[in-house]
């Protein structure tokens, strides 16, 4: 199927409980084990008394009755209906003494229906063996025996007395009980050696095989079938319990029943299986399986008891649950588990399951949320306890529990929920669904305003009629503050009051008063919304009440709400305040001077100035600044002298000049759209403005920065364009800068045209070639040049002999050679001996 589920436990408030529960007290019994089960029959609460005292007439001491009990607010008017009848019994073979008659009891759930009882402590004496075997009654729907209608009054055995305990002697029928409008079902836990059987009839007995499992009490807990499939419970079996969905064969002539599918539990000694419920939970036409394991204990997380949902997958189950519920420990969370029809009239069927040893007892109404292709789960633990109901002392409340009729005729299914005392409690209640959404208006505020203004519109939608409704409005409710704002009805930060119901919606206005002195103008005024039902008070009479008129909300939708306002400020339309603080700070001395700060003896008194600003730079914006806090550390060789935080403000000496223009600037011509402006000579002749600042004395230095802020006609009133604002050049001696806001400086991001110089395009490709004809005479004259040229060259190089060719035969021939010797210096001057 397509539809997968949320859980929600159903919320009763105190009040609710006060005014929707019913109780029917019995005083006239014993406070022993009262009650096991009940049923609805024509608008009778049918109550089991399973340790009743015999009727008169019979040879019993203790045998255990059933009650009828009529939807009223009477206490004593239940009766008795006396199942036994000492014309049917046996006193020698019928053993009624102890046989807890009222253990369980069924309904085939319809105008004029059959009511089913049994005792499966009932013995039968045969051949003076004693065989447990229980019994049942079956009643019209007006709780008498009628012989008219003996073919399903008629007692008749179920199991064979002659059996021992190894096969059907001590079957104890009747410990759990189906009735449909063709068939009745009874769980037989003590068949063969206590495997445990289901036994169902009709105009057929059929039983479910012996499968040869000793103590795993098979039919503990049985289910009316439904197509044919009979669903029991084992809580026993193989120690973790399992449910067996076996499938009746009508066809047969012997009834055949076969075993179709097995789902075990998960844990030891859980008892899995001790109760089970079918419900289609998810609207797909196969019904689902909810298994009870109420001994279920996880030590770690505390838990104790568990449910296990199982959706039908076509005729099959997964081998694991698809949801786990689990309960707080030692409670048995899981010990009843009962569709109880659509509680809350969403389309989808709803069940509940009984935690009867958590405190007082504890009852959990899960409201099935289908949502498609994903299956998510959520869980609210909230419950209907047993210690809540006035005047109730219940001691095990969720024991058992009943529901999926209109007893009280509102159109809503009623529960029945018993406890092991000598009380029930009929629970009937009108779920009522509202779907709430609202608006809150307010303009921002000033701090100067003394009142403000909210109103909320809330629009519902509604299933039931009612007359009023109870919503209570929160203003700047924060844990760490005083509210800054309170209601002028009532001068408190909180404020309930009532409206009437309308379709269209409700519009209500409440008047605000601001604190004197707020701190903190950031952070938003929150307001929170809530909405609730105006419940009357109970009349308090004997008669049931109407209970459609305690209407209860149910919780899968939101009744609360909320909005903010904010305190204007100059932060834009975000409300995000992006300051630019700067902080600048220079010794001075005590005229404020300008200082170079030296140690000397003579300095007394060290005098700090500090400024700070918040001016708007290139890329950092200059909105207000709340909340602004200056820490100074002082060095601890120094002692703090005085503070002065009382000069808030320079005076500034302001000396304007203002040179006006001389001419005046007109403009003509025929009026172009703005698509064909392509550079700023599309516009028109420029127009340029100078503007001169001087600051006469000393500059300003670190004291701060000169903002001068001009207004500039680039537009008229219709957005036509008037002197469009091409560029912003700035000069000067100090650092300066300008960043219009709103992108004004050429937002159509035109071109710059040069007025000096037009650009002419030329494509080569398109450009004709001419012929050049060179004169004759430039010709001739080129001609007789060159040749006087190369004559003159040639003369030149025959004078360097460069045409003259060398003769080598002289290189090769011999030639004689003279040498004259002549007399040498030495020879006319000798040495002699005397020398």
């Amino acid at each position: 199927a397509c539809c997968v589920k949320n859980f929600f436990s159903f919320f009763v408030s105190q009040i609710a409980i006060t005014v929707v529960l019913r109780q029917l007290w019995l005083n006239t019994l014993p406070r022993d084990i009262f009650e096991l089960n009940q049923v609805y029959t024509c608008f009778r609460l049918l109550v089991g008394a399973p340790k009743e005292k015999a009727e008169s007439g019979v040879s019993a001491n203790e045998t255990g009755d059933v009650y009828a009990c009529p939807i009223t607010a009477d206490t004593k008017d239940c009766r008795r209906l006396n199942l036994l009848n000492s014309n049917f019994e046996d006193p020698k073979n019928d053993v009624m003494d102890g046989m807890w008659l009222g253990v369980s009891i069924a309904s085939q759930s319809q105008p004029g229906g059959r009511v089913l009882a049994c005792g499966h402590r009932y013995v039968r004496n045969f051949a003076t063996n004693f065989r447990m075997i229980g019994r049942c009654y079956v009643r019209g729907n007006d709780l008498q025996y009628n012989t008219a209608d003996s073919q399903w009054q008629t007692y008749s055995e179920v199991c064979d007395p002659r059996d021992d305990q190894t096969s059907e002697g001590m079957c104890l029928a009747g410990m759990s009980a189906a009735i449909t409008q063709t068939e009745i079902f009874l769980g037989a836990p003590g068949c063969f050696n206590w495997q445990g059987e289901g036994n169902l009839f009709s105009y057929m007995k059929s039983k479910l095989p012996n499968l040869k499992k000793g103590n795993i009490y098979i039919g503990k807990a049985g289910l009316q079938p439904y197509k044919d499939t009979v669903v029991t419970g084992a809580p026993r079996d193989e120690a973790r319990g399992s449910v067996t969905m076996a499938e009746v064969f009508k066809a047969s002539v012997s009834g055949e029943v076969k075993i179709k599918a097995t789902v075990v539990g998960e844990q030891v000694g859980s008892y899995f299986g001790s109760s089970v419920t079918i419900v289609d939970l998810n609207n797909d036409g196969w019904k689902d399986l909810i298994v009870g394991a109420p001994f279920y204990f996880d030590r770690r997380k505390d838990e104790g008891g568990a449910v296990y949902v199982y959706m039908n997958q076509n005729e099959s189950f997964r081998d694991k649950a698809d949801v786990v519920l689990t309960g707080p420990k030692d409670s048995a969370f899981g010990m009843a588990v009962v569709g109880i029809g659509d509680v809350n009239q969403d389309g989808f069927q709803d069940f509940a399951v009984g935690a009867p040893y958590h405190s007082k007892g504890r009852v959990y109404i899960w409201m099935v949320y289908c949502k498609c292709k994903t299956f998510a789960l959520t869980l609210i633990p909230q419950v209907i306890e047993g210690k809540d109901i006035p005047g109730g002392g219940f001691q095990t409340f969720g024991y058992s529990i009943s529901g999926g009729m209109d007893v009280d005729g509102n159109s809503y299914p009623d529960i029945a929920v018993g406890s092991l005392d000598d009380r029930v409690v009929l629970l009937s209640v009108t779920v009522f669904f509202l779907v709430f959404s609202y608006r809150l208006y307010t303009l921002g505020f000033y701090v100067t305003s003394n009142v403000v203004k909210v109103m909320f519109i809330a629009l519902f939608q509604y299933f039931v009629v009612f007359s009023a409704f109870q919503y209570t409005v929160e203003a700047d409710q924060q844990s760490s503050r005083s509210p800054r704002v309170r209601f002028l009805d009532n001068k408190e930060g909180k404020y309930t009051g009532n409206m009437s119901v309308n379709p269209s919606g409700v519009c209500h206005s409440l008047k605000l008063e601001l604190s004197k002195t707020i701190q903190d103008k950031v952070a938003p005024i929150a307001f929170l919304l809530s909405v609730s039902l105006v419940e009357p008070v109970p009349s308090g009479r004997q008669t049931l009440e109407d209970l459609s008129a305690f209407p209860v909300i149910s919780q899968r939708y939101a009744l609360t709400g909320r909005a903010e306002i904010h305190i204007q400020k100059a932060c834009g339309s975000d409300n995000k305040c992006e300051s630019n603080l700067q902080m600048m700070a220079a010794f001075t001395d005590e005229q404020n001077g300008l200082q170079i700060f030296h140690y000397s003896t003579e300095v007394k008194k060290l005098k700090l100035m500090v400024n700070v600003s918040n001016v708007k730079s290139q890329d950092r914006k200059a909105e207000d600044a709340y909340g602004a806090l200056l820490n100074v550390t002082i060095p601890t060789s120094l002692s703090f002298s005085s503070l002065n935080p009382k000069v808030r403000s320079i005076d500034v000496l302001r000396n304007y000049t203002f040179v006006p223009s001389t001419f005046r600037t007109e403009y003509s011509g025929r009026v172009v759209g703005e698509s064909a402006m392509k550079s700023s000579s599309d516009i028109g002749s420029p127009v340029e403005f100078n503007m001169t600042v001087a600051l006469s004395g000393n500059p300003l230095g670190n004291l701060g920065f000169l903002e001068v802020v001009f207004q500039w006609p680039y537009a008229v009133a219709n957005q036509k364009w008037l002197l469009y604002l091409s560029e912003i050049q700035m000069a000067g001696t100090s650092k300066q800068f300008c960043v219009p806001e709103n992108n004004v400086v050429n937002p159509l991001n035109l071109t710059v045209s040069d007025w000096f110089y037009d650009y002419l395009s030329i494509d080569p490709a398109e450009a004709e070639e001419l012929q050049y004809e060179v004169p004759l005479w430039i010709i001739i004259v080129s001609v007789l040049a060159g040749v006087i040229l190369l004559g003159l060259i040639v003369i030149l190089l025959w004078k360097c002999g460069f045409f003259k060719r060398a003769n080598t035969r002289e290189l090769y021939e011999a030639k004689a050679q003279k040498a004259e010797m002549k007399t040498q210096p030495s020879e006319n001057n000798r040495l002699t001996e005397e020398d």
